[in-house]
């Protein structure tokens, strides 16, 4: 009833006993910025108070066919590019499924659009033969350029929130390029919070920035 009362809102902390007569010597809160982190996964070199609350959610296809297809002809390309760690995971998960293993790509040149994506293959034993200097499509874009790819077959693995510009760039290279959805990228349930408590707010994607647009829409 009292927290109806005064409206307080999450994040919340509740005190019980004699300490908290000690409040004004303990100011637990001084000098420490409060700082909403919006990825899936918490960063553990930050520091502060952290809140965590991701904005995006990676989930599984409901229709595996069009990915199923291009898997079973994986020795067609040339090329596979990864764009996210998520699409690796999904990727190599829905081919072991299939009864391939990671073997079935030996003869494919692998691409990642940064460190991150590049340390989950890796996880699988697979090494990226590119990877992005400049974590982004544009900077995996460079990276291919000094490669000859007239006529070279490449897949692209996708979000269902990707766009078609690196398949655009691609072809205006010479090369013969295939999109794929291997995965899908959500909005949570967001339960909102009192922003006026948070000092910084971290977003690590377009798609979960967005996410918290809509969810909070009056930002102050």
């Amino acid at each position: 009833r009292l927290a109806k009362k005064f409206k307080v809102q999450p994040p919340a902390m509740i005190v019980v006993g004699k300490v908290v007569s000690l409040r004004k010597s303990f100011d637990w809160l001084r000098g420490k910025k409060i700082i909403l982190y919006t990825g899936i996964n918490l960063d553990p070199n930050l520091e502060g108070i952290i809140l965590h609350q991701p904005m995006i959610k990676i989930v599984p296809l409901k229709n595996f066919k069009p990915l199923d297809n291009e898997i079973k002809k994986i020795t067609d390309y040339d090329f596979i590019i990864f764009n996210s760690r998520f699409g690796v995971k999904h990727f190599i998960e829905r081919l072991l499924v299939l009864g391939y293993d990671t073997r079935v790509l030996a003869g494919v040149k692998l691409c990642a659009i940064g460190k991150t994506t590049a340390s989950e293959l890796l996880n699988y034993s697979l090494k990226a033969d590119v990877v992005a200097q400049d974590e982004s499509s544009a900077g995996l874009i460079t990276a291919l350029k000094i490669l000859d790819l007239e006529n070279k077959h490449i897949l692209i693995t996708a979000s269902n929130l990707s766009g078609t510009e690196e398949k655009i760039a691609l072809e205006k290279l010479g090369a013969k390029v295939t999109q794929v959805m291997t995965y899908l990228n959500i909005a949570p349930k967001i339960e909102k919070i009192d922003l006026n408590f948070i000092d910084e707010a971290y977003f690590l994607s377009p798609s979960g920035f967005n996410n918290f647009l809509k969810a909070y829409k009056n930002i102050p």
